[in-house]
């Protein structure tokens, strides 16, 4: 695997497994002389013909961010870098390649169709030197990752890419259970809401002699399951018994409707990177879907993530940790971890551990149902945005993006109809949102859930 840096302005970093550092960087307190620096990495296939012209869209992008700079701060440097796909690809066994599909489209072991692909990564760097004032520079680093975010995601959909939101996950990257465990003691220690989880989980999977046969995490790919999921991994690799052969994590998925394409992806990629097995179980309701469960598998734990917020009071007060499924209801013993815990518990568990997450998060979705009726939050909007210093340059902008739009189209020859089919997606007709860490009401989570 040869990689080739192009206009590179600073060093790629050797290690390629960057999980959600701009949000962690970006929660760290900065003052006097501390530099604080936000990364955040996006990778993707394309024809080799459409490197140059994506490589002065990257160009252009930059050029529109440095009238947000006051007196260089914060600086910025990115790394464009390629990578030969053909000889990627074929040293991934068969088995992975299955899990890192993109749209079903690698089957088998057919890689000469993709031969002309070319694997490109690119990498941005913020950086603030000497600040004086905290929260603008956060505020300042906030709309900047939004921005970039944004329009490398609209640069991906002109240019046709197949599109791999996922960097985070790459086949030779395993999840190192031991610097795991580590972490989470340390910030059990801490924090008494993530040592009551840590305990909870421990000591009900004991319960069930570590059998992962007899457990399971109800699992859909959202944060708070996500993080059961981080702290149910970390604790049954580390305390692994040799007479257990099977290993695997049993994911319970009831699917009663589809999911974003991110979503799905999202859920593929987990398996490999935890090591779980996911038990897809379809039906109309969660209810009947359940006990076809109760049929074919020999679970007696059913861990969930379920806050009492996602209740209205009357029901959430009767919750408990540990109880059975109610009557007339398939036998489980749910287990609830989580009941206690807020819309910020939740952010900070993932961001203080670099736990991956679903990328739909880091586009303004703060809570995620079926994608029918499943939006954004206005309340993240870059427009409602509390920078005043950057907010004039939103509208220009904005501007600029429609040209260089029209500029790209006839650069790579797309017909008017791509328009139509979403290939070309109007940036001014769009919002740009933050991600989902930084809604700081808890009450609104849901309220654009329509």
């Amino acid at each position: 695997m040869s990689k080739n840096p192009v206009n590179s302005s600073t060093t790629m970093p050797s290690n390629e497994f960057i999980l959600n550092a701009e949000a962690q960087n970006m929660n760290r307190k900065c003052s006097n002389n501390v530099q604080i620096s936000l990364e955040y990495r996006f990778s993707f296939y394309l024809e080799r013909s459409m490197i140059d012209a994506f490589q002065s869209l990257l160009s252009d992008l930059f050029h529109q961010l440095y009238p947000m700079m006051i007196n260089g701060k914060p600086s910025i440097s990115y790394t464009f870098t390629i990578i030969e796909c053909f000889d990627y690809f074929r040293n991934i066994p068969t088995d992975l390649l299955r899990l890192y599909e993109f749209d079903d489209k690698f089957i088998g072991n057919d890689y000469d169709k993709y031969s002309n692909l070319i694997k490109c990564q690119f990498f941005y760097q913020i950086n603030s030197k000497d600040s004086s004032d905290d929260n603008q520079d956060r505020q300042k680093f906030a709309w900047i990752q939004a921005h970039v975010r944004h329009r490398i995601r609209q640069l991906s959909l002109q240019l046709s890419l197949l599109n791999d939101n996922f960097l985070n996950f790459l086949p030779s990257i395993r999840f190192d259970s031991r610097d795991s465990y580590r972490r989470l003691k340390q910030l059990a220690a801490i924090d008494t809401k993530v040592h009551g989880l840590f305990e909870c989980c421990r000591e009900q999977i004991k319960k069930v002699h570590s059998d992962p046969k007899r457990w399971c995490l109800s699992f859909n790919g959202g944060k708070d399951c996500t993080v059961l999921l981080h702290t149910l991994a970390t604790i049954h690799l580390a305390n692994l018994n040799d007479n257990h052969s099977d290993t695997l994590i049993n994911l319970l998925w009831i699917k009663t409707s589809e999911l974003f394409p991110e979503q799905e992806l999202y859920l593929r990629r987990i398996q490999a990177f935890y090591g779980c097995r996911m038990n897809i179980y379809p039906g109309e309701d969660f209810k009947s879907a359940l006990y076809d469960v109760r049929k074919n598998e020999s679970f007696e734990l059913v861990f969930m993530g379920c806050r009492r917020t996602d209740f209205d009071e009357k029901i959430g007060s009767t919750l408990t940790t540990v109880q059975p499924t109610d009557e007339g209801w398939p036998e489980f013993i749910r287990i609830n971890p989580l009941l206690d815990w807020t819309y910020q518990n939740v952010w900070q568990f993932l961001l203080n551990l670099q736990v991956p997450y679903c990328p739909l998060y880091d586009y303004g979705y703060t809570s995620i149902d079926r994608p029918e009726n499943t939006h954004p939050n206005p309340s993240l909007s870059i427009r409602n945005f509390p920078c005043s210093s950057l907010k004039h340059h939103n509208q220009q902008t904005l501007m600029n993006d429609e040209n260089k739009t029209s500029e790209l189209s006839k650069r790579i020859d797309l017909d008017d109809d791509d328009d139509k089919n979403n290939k070309i997606c109007r940036t001014n007709n769009e919002e740009i949102y933050l991600p989902a860490y930084l809604l700081r009401r808890d009450d609104m989570e849901r309220c654009f859930r329509h």
